[in-house]
This record gives C-alpha cells, sequence and structure tokens, in this order.
C-alpha cells in the first residue's frame, strides 16, 4: 500500500478533531462543514485503513463534500502534509464526482427561467422559484457550463433541452417537445466525467432525525414527488432508470444507513416486481415500494396522484 497516504490517513485519526461513529469503523464526524460553515457536526468524514481511498468528507447540511484537501485541512486547522499524488480510487465513493471544478451553484438570477418554470409548471403544476431550480440543480446556462468545466465548445444544441447535473458532474437535457420520444432525454456526450451518474436534489437532510430517501426513476418524477407527496428530512435520488438498487448503493457509498434511515422506492408502474438483496434489506429501518395507480409515474400534477403502498421489505 501507499505509506505516505497511509501515514496521513492515520495522522487525520490520531488528531482526535474527528469522532468515530458507532455504525461504520471507516466513518468519523466532524463539528465543521469547510464549505457552509454548519458547526452542528454534520460534516462526515471517510477514512479507511483497508485500502487505498483518499480521505472523502460530505456534509449532510448543504450535500456538498469530497476529497480532504489542503482546504479542508484548514478549515480544522490541522497543519498536516498531504502526500503528493493521491487520486481517486477506482471505486469512487462520494457523488463520483471527477473534477474538482464542478460547479455548486447551477443557476442564478442571471439566468432566463421562464421556459424552464413554465415546462415543470406544465408537468407538475407548480411554476418553481430559483431558489427551486437551485434545489433541482437546473443548469441556467448550459453553454458556459459546458465551456467553463469541461473546456469544450458545445456539440448540441443546448437550447432545445433544459438540462440538469449528475453527480459526476455531467449534465443531461430533457427535450421541451413532450412527442419529442426518441431523445426526451440526453446526457451530454463529453469524456471529461466518468462514471454512470445519477440524480440527486440539493436537498439538505437532518442527521439527528430520521432521513427519509425518496427514489425514483426520472428528474420529473423526483420534481413531482418533491412538490406534490412532500416527505420530511426527505434525500432525493432519480436512478434514470429502473436499477433502484444502484440508487440503494449510491446512499450506501455516501455513508447513510442504519436504524435512522427509511427508503422509499416509487416504482414505475411497468415495473412489476422490485427485488433487493437481502444484505441490503438489513442496512435500513424500513425499505417500502409505492406505486402510482393514477399514472404511469410521478412527474404529474397532484391530482394525477395515487400514490399507494404495495411492498415493505424486512
Amino acid at each position: 500500500m501507499n505509506e505516505a497516504l497511509m501515514r496521513f490517513k492515520e495522522e487525520l485519526i490520531n488528531s482526535g478533531v474527528f469522532k468515530r461513529t458507532p455504525t461504520r469503523p471507516d466513518q468519523y464526524r466532524g463539528q465543521l462543514c469547510p464549505k457552509c460553515g454548519d458547526i452542528k457536526w454534520h460534516c462526515y468524514v471517510k477514512i479507511t485503513m483497508t485500502n487505498e481511498d483518499p480521505p472523502l468528507w460530505h456534509c449532510f447540511k448543504c450535500n456538498e463534500g469530497g476529497i480532504v484537501n489542503k482546504t479542508f485541512l484548514t478549515a480544522y486547522g490541522l497543519d498536516v502534509d498531504i502526500p503528493k499524488g493521491i487520486k481517486y480510487h477506482k471505486r469512487v465513493d462520494v457523488d463520483e464526482a471527477v473534477s474538482t471544478k464542478i460547479n455548486n451553484l447551477t443557476c442564478t438570477d442571471n439566468d432566463s427561467i421562464s421556459k424552464v418554470s413554465q415546462y415543470i409548471k406544465c408537468r407538475i403544476g407548480v411554476y418553481p422559484t430559483l431558489s427551486h431550480l437551485q434545489v433541482f440543480r437546473y443548469v441556467g446556462n448550459p453553454i458556459g457550463y459546458v465551456k467553463e468545466f469541461f473546456g469544450e465548445n458545445p456539440n448540441v444544441n443546448m437550447s432545445k433541452r433544459c438540462w440538469f447535473q449528475l453527480t459526476n458532474g455531467n449534465i443531461i437535457g430533457r427535450s421541451y417537445v413532450d412527442n419529442d420520444s426518441s431523445y426526451r432525454w440526453l446526457r451530454y456526450n463529453t469524456k471529461c466525467v466518468r462514471g454512470r451518474g445519477i440524480y440527486t436534489m440539493k436537498t439538505p437532510v437532518d442527521t439527528y432525525e430520521t432521513i427519509n430517501v425518496i427514489i425514483s426513476e426520472g428528474i420529473m418524477d423526483a420534481i413531482g414527488l418533491y412538490y406534490n407527496y412532500p416527505i420530511q428530512n426527505a434525500f432525493f435520488i432519480s436512478t434514470l432508470g429502473s436499477d433502484y438498487n444502484y440508487g440503494i448503493q449510491h446512499v450506501l457509498n455516501m455513508g447513510i444507513f442504519g436504524k435512522s434511515v427509511n427508503i422509499h422506492i416509487f416504482k414505475d408502474s411497468d415495473v412489476d416486481v422490485v427485488n433487493l438483496k437481502k444484505n441490503i434489506r438489513k442496512l435500513f429501518n424500513n425499505i417500502y415500494v409505492y406505486q402510482n395507480l393514477a399514472s404511469k409515474d410521478y412527474g404529474v400534477p397532484v391530482d394525477m396522484l395515487e400514490i399507494t403502498r404495495i411492498q415493505k421489505f424486512k
């Protein structure tokens, strides 16, 4: 193993700054988030001594995170040398983020939001505010995003779609035309990101309360549930397909599990049965499966929702 990296991780543990959590041997809590400034121990640090993964951090208050770097150490007043050349292991555990340049705020008041807001209003029945579009990780200036964060000129007409950021920094665009069935959703074609990348909303959760993980297939499903089927202290994930297990694995990779975590899977009506591995079932308090009896999915107005629980894993 990389001896310098292992010594670095040992120094972090021995600093006494981080408190070990009772659920996982490689998970610690820090009082301060270097990103949002929260000081109520919502920042979690993963320091694994059994492999060469670098230390990673994630704040459940602002949902930001990444590799433990100089900025992170400075925020905690730690004078620890970072080994040169440490990189993400092939298995990336936090948000699959590859580029440290990924834009945190993807939509500002300088962006025109009328078109996407009207589209969401037609689909969901609610006209979103700018702050809600920021929660949804809507990319207000996709051309600028591609140029700045991918370092390339757009290779597709960006104006025909509303674009949302994925966990790996890539963006995915939804055609504004509902009958454009051939390419309703299109991932941007770039070599600057790796990994599959899924969709998560920027919704902070309180780790001192029961966490509800909402897993659905599509982005509009998540937005519809956010507005029309509100659940307290919720973290939203869209798997961009029917592989709901992948969404649960993403949650586990972020260190979210235990008796204070409930999983709520909102399956599309064309999915017959949701199958989960037995070892996954035991990692959470409850896992529920729901279906909308009034429509195929959940990206619909509230009067088109008739959600019922059809399955419970114990």
